[in-house]
Order: structure tokens, then C-alpha cells, then sequence
């Protein structure tokens, strides 16, 4: 079974064919190498994956990369995860963004009104209202937001 290896912290000079030679210098048996580049400007990303045969061949390379110096860079290589969900908190994950729970489940009871209990979602006044995509907060009396909402309620550092 092919596995697929991260190697991470690769100086911006690497490039594939770099990595291809650094990985046959140190005796890893490897299917291909890509090292990883900008879209726009061609630049390395600085990290790069490769493919081997076999857990086996997957363990012995991340033993013999992870510490490797490369130009003073100490490399580090896992077992390459696949391509998930957003699982680093941008726009509509579990964690932040826009669209996203804030990294809450469940409504609140105290505010039924609000899917969820979120800020990110349109409640029943629409957006800008109460649960509305632009917050929810509210003035006090001398004219300064201070986090509130209209019901009442503090908002936490998660936007609730």
C-alpha cells in the first residue's frame, strides 16, 4: 500500500528535484517527491510530500528526516494526514469563520431565538439583528458598544 510522508520546515531553497536527491542520498526507497509551491510566485512553500511502499518503508523515512539538518533547518516529517474539512479553523469550520458554529454545539436555552446560540448565523430580525452576521451587539448608555447583546447577555472571546 502506497503512504504518503509530510516534510515540513524545507529551506526555501529545496525543490523538488533537491528533495528527490537529498531523499536517494540517504537511502530511502521513495515512489515520487513534490516539494510544494506558490500558485502565484513559483516559490517553494517550504514543505513537500513524499511516497513510499509500505508502512515499513513510511516509518523508516520519518525516522531518518525528522531532525535531518538541511541548510541549518531541522526537518520534520509525519505521516501525511488526508485532505480534510477546514480542520484549522477558516471559514466554516467548527472552530471560527464566518459560517462557522464558533466552535460551539447545542443552542443555549437562555436564548432560543438563536440557532445554535451563534452570532455567525441570521436569527429572526435578519442580518445585523439579534444573531445577525455582523454581531449582535448593542450601545449602552452613554452611546459605546461594550460586547452586549440585545438580550442581555455577555459575549465570550468565541463571539457569544
Amino acid at each position: 500500500m502506497i503512504k504518503k510522508v509530510f516534510v515540513g520546515n524545507l529551506p526555501w531553497s529545496v525543490r523538488t528535484a533537491e528533495l528527490s536527491q537529498l531523499l536517494s542520498d540517504l537511502g530511502i526507497a521513495f515512489r515520487s517527491a513534490k516539494v510544494v509551491e506558490d500558485r502565484e510566485t513559483g516559490q517553494s512553500r517550504g514543505f513537500g510530500f513524499i511516497e513510499v511502499d509500505g508502512e515499513d518503508e513510511m516509518r523508516r523515512a520519518i525516522s531518518v528526516l525528522s531532525g535531518y539538518i538541511v541548510d541549518g533547518r531541522p526537518l520534520n516529517a509525519n505521516e501525511a494526514k488526508p485532505k480534510g474539512g477546514n480542520a484549522g479553523g477558516g471559514p466554516g469550520s467548527a472552530s471560527g469563520g464566518p459560517g462557522s458554529s464558533g466552535g460551539r454545539s447545542g443552542g443555549d436555552p437562555a436564548c432560543p431565538r438563536i440557532p445554535g446560540g451563534q452570532g455567525g448565523q441570521v436569527g429572526p430580525e435578519g442580518p445585523g439583528g439579534q444573531g445577525g452576521k455582523k454581531g449582535g451587539g448593542s450601545w449602552d448608555e452613554e452611546g459605546s458598544s461594550r460586547g452586549n447583546r440585545r438580550d442581555g447577555h455577555r459575549r465570550d472571546r468565541q463571539g457569544w
